[in-house]
């Protein structure tokens, strides 16, 4: 959404009424993503999800995407003893260099 406003914007097509366009089907994600921070802020992280269909459904879309992410790690260091974390944020690290324990 972004790239096309950013390519219409520099095109200079972009008017209020295309702005409004690109930007409708996104505001009830936003609008969950906002509940969301709202109460996760609030530490009732539970009531943020209690009740509202969308907002659940956007929590879970952000927990699959996070969790792939942490399973293809963890399975690539199970099945091929590799481990491929360019953030550092796997809790199993690499030493490349190995002491001898005597």
């Amino acid at each position: 959404m972004v790239a096309q406003l950013e390519h219409q914007f520099r095109l200079r097509r972009l008017s209020l009424q295309g702005l409004w366009f690109y930007c409708h089907p996104m505001m009830g994600s936003m609008r969950a993503l906002a509940a969301v921070i709202h109460q996760a802020s609030a530490k009732n992280f539970a009531k943020a999800m209690a009740g509202d269909n969308s907002v659940r459904s956007l929590l879970e879309k952000m927990t699959e995407c996070a969790s792939n992410a942490y399973l293809s790690i963890l399975e690539r260091w199970v099945y091929e003893g590799i481990i491929d974390d360019p953030y550092g944020k796997f809790f199993i690290a690499e030493n490349r260099s190995p002491k001898k324990v005597l």
